[in-house]
Parts: C-alpha cells; sequence; structure tokens
C-alpha cells in the first residue's frame, strides 16, 4: 500500500481567506457552530416533552501576528466607526492546500469585536471575532 501522507487537517495544510483575501499572518480560526433548541415543558409532565429547534447561530473567531499596515481595518475585516452601520458581510473560507479542497466556509460574517496582545518579548497578536449566518463543509449546503 502507497503512504498517501496524513489525513488529519492541521495547520501546516490550511489557508485562511477572508473575502478571497489571503490572510498570511493567520496562526488560528475556532469556529462554532449551535442548534439552538428549547425544552418544551409543560404542566403535568416530570420530563421535557420536546425539544423544539429555534436556528442556529454561527461564530467565527481568527487569530494572526500584528503587522504594520495590515491590520483587521485596512484589510477590511472590521470597518471604520464611521462605516460601522453599513459594514459589510464577509465570507471565510478554510481551503485545504494538500487535498485541494475548501474544508469550510462561513459566510454572512460581521466583526464584532477585535483584541490584541504585545508582550516584552513576544510576537503582537490580534484576535478578530466575528458572528455569521451559514456555515458550510465538505459535504456542501
Amino acid at each position: 500500500m502507497a503512504n498517501i501522507g496524513s489525513q488529519v487537517s492541521t495547520g501546516a495544510k490550511l489557508i485562511l481567506s477572508i473575502n478571497n483575501y489571503q490572510v498570511a499572518y493567520a496562526n488560528n480560526v475556532t469556529y462554532t457552530i449551535n442548534h439552538n433548541v428549547q425544552p418544551v415543558e409543560v404542566m403535568g409532565e416530570e420530563i421535557v416533552i420536546e425539544h423544539a429547534e429555534l436556528g442556529i447561530t454561527v461564530e467565527f473567531t481568527a487569530s494572526m501576528f500584528r503587522v504594520s499596515q495590515k491590520a483587521a481595518i485596512s484589510l477590511g475585516l472590521m470597518p471604520k466607526l464611521s462605516a460601522f452601520l453599513t459594514q459589510p458581510e464577509l465570507v471565510a473560507t478554510i481551503y485545504d492546500k494538500v487535498q485541494d479542497k475548501t474544508i469550510m466556509v462561513i459566510t454572512g460574517l460581521k466583526c464584532t469585536s477585535r483584541a490584541g496582545t504585545a508582550g516584552a518579548r513576544d510576537v503582537a497578536n490580534e484576535t478578530l471575532t466575528f458572528v455569521g449566518r451559514r456555515s458550510y463543509d465538505e459535504e456542501g449546503q
């Protein structure tokens, strides 16, 4: 049997793009897809009789090394304060360059926060948090 290499997705194999712009200094991404359900409890019953589906929420964070002139606002990842009310929705794509396929797409993204760290003997880092409307993996929509 031929050695085809690891099938596991690793950071060295992945490329993060937001609005078709490769985030070259990205060092971490996190996504959460929540299926929101509400327990239906009725009088006279000791147990929940149903879990009613309410909707799906999508959260996404991207951390990157802080590079001068390539911060969140200059890259279009977060709007200037003057454009806050008219900010466009973004699309994030996680692409596996070894397997030559897209493994995750998150659409309808809007940046909700930006946080950073910089230590005396450390690399400056910035983390952006987004909310999204939809997510897709290799299985499609």
